[in-house]
């Protein structure tokens, strides 16, 4: 039997898609903190004996935290798996103060400190709990995936804080609803097993590397030994593939030496990155532009919005993919952190993705592209 059409209510910066995964986006275009109420709509509407999975980076919004506490105490099965040390350290402290409180999560909550790893010249490699993964039972079973953390807060008491990290309320960011069965049940599992068992250095590459499959979606949990997912499949795409990426980070530079050979063989790619430059270095923004690759950097009058989307569209003869998730172009998303992507061949959600593609787009100046390239 067909599927029909899902209709949900309007939720902050809802998209509908009919017969296919709910889109939820965060930008400038939209209400602010449009992501973070649907996560509260949701903890809200999450009854006695219901269950709320979440696993993300940065946590900083005390409302929300206090959302979850609350949820607990009126019966709802709470598990929350959340970064001990971000990249700025003091980020999380707040509301981990709230969910460790007497009466807050307790053991349901897991503090994850990834033990680092030796480098050259005597430095570590500090490995970062980076996926963003937001589970509910109700009003439905879903697994929202993508790119936001609930790192900004209501009331900020740290702009410091805020300014580094780039304020998520009002960032283009997105999050996506999957309702599967099995895939819904594998992130709740997921998120469960880490709760249980603390992550260790063996654990990194001894656990979820099979990739989920679930109605025209796959899911990739990584570090994992062999090939990054992303990658491989890019270097898979025909001749004739049409390629749009949203990135919030590009500096790994065996990344942009995959993107190089793409476009020598004919690619046709697309990137928007944000006004500020030290996620997209001009260096590497230089280098893409060599390639004859179109980078358009989002235009600002005032403070900058963060391009927080992971995102790449892939038309490739007849068929389309989007993969979207928590990963970014960089050494320690690659090969360090743990990180989550999806891949969809959902029409649809194609569409939905590249229509907010093409708004962001509206947003940006086209950088001038290499000299043998506008000579074409």
């Amino acid at each position: 039997m067909e599927q029909q059409p899902i209709i949900v209510p309007e939720l902050g910066g809802t998209s509908v898609i009919a017969s296919g995964p709910d889109c939820y986006f965060g930008g400038p275009e939209f209400s602010r903190g449009a992501l973070r109420d649907v996560l509260l709509t949701h903890v809200e509407n999450t009854p006695p004996g219901g269950s709320i999975d979440w696993a993300t980076y940065y946590f900083r919004d005390r409302e929300l935290a206090r959302a979850l506490v609350g949820a607990k105490r009126r019966g709802v099965n709470v598990t929350l798996v959340l970064e001990r040390r971000p990249r700025i350290r003091r980020a999380n402290e707040e509301v981990i103060k709230i969910l460790k409180a007497a009466g807050g999560l307790g053991d349901d909550l897991q503090l994850v400190n990834l033990p680092g790893l030796p480098a050259p010249n005597g430095k570590v490699w500090k490995p970062q709990f980076h996926e963003k993964i937001y589970c509910f039972s109700h009003p439905r079973r879903v697994a929202l995936v993508g790119s936001f953390n609930p790192s900004g807060d209501q009331q900020e008491k740290h702009p410091d804080v805020i300014a580094d990290i780039g304020d998520h309320d009002i960032a283009d960011n997105l999050l996506v609803g999957l309702t599967g069965d099995r895939i819904v049940t594998a992130m709740q599992q997921h998120i469960r097993d880490f709760r249980r068992n603390p992550p260790g250095l063996s654990y990194r590459f001894s656990h979820n590397k099979m990739p989920i499959l679930d109605k025209g979606v796959r899911a990739y949990f990584w570090p994992r030994l062999g090939s990054h997912p992303v990658i491989s499949h890019l270097s898979q795409v025909s001749s004739d593939a049409r390629i749009k990426i949203a990135a919030s980070h590009i500096r790994d530079t065996s990344s942009i030496r995959v993107l190089h050979d793409l476009a020598k063989r004919g690619v046709r790619i697309q990137i928007v990155v944000e006004a500020t430059k030290r996620r997209v270095t001009p260096k590497a923004e230089a280098s893409l532009r060599d390639a004859g690759i179109v980078v358009r950097r989002i235009a600002t009058s005032g403070t900058p919005v963060p391009m927080h989307l992971k995102l790449v569209l892939i038309e490739d003869e007849k068929s389309t993919l989007s993969i979207f998730g928590s990963f970014n172009w960089t050494k320690p998303s690659i090969y360090l952190n743990h990180e989550i992507a999806v891949f969809s061949d959902s029409h649809k959600l194609f569409s939905e993705l590249s229509s907010r593609w093409d708004q962001i787009a509206e947003r940006t100046s086209i950088q001038q592209t290499s000299k043998r390239m506008s000579d074409k």
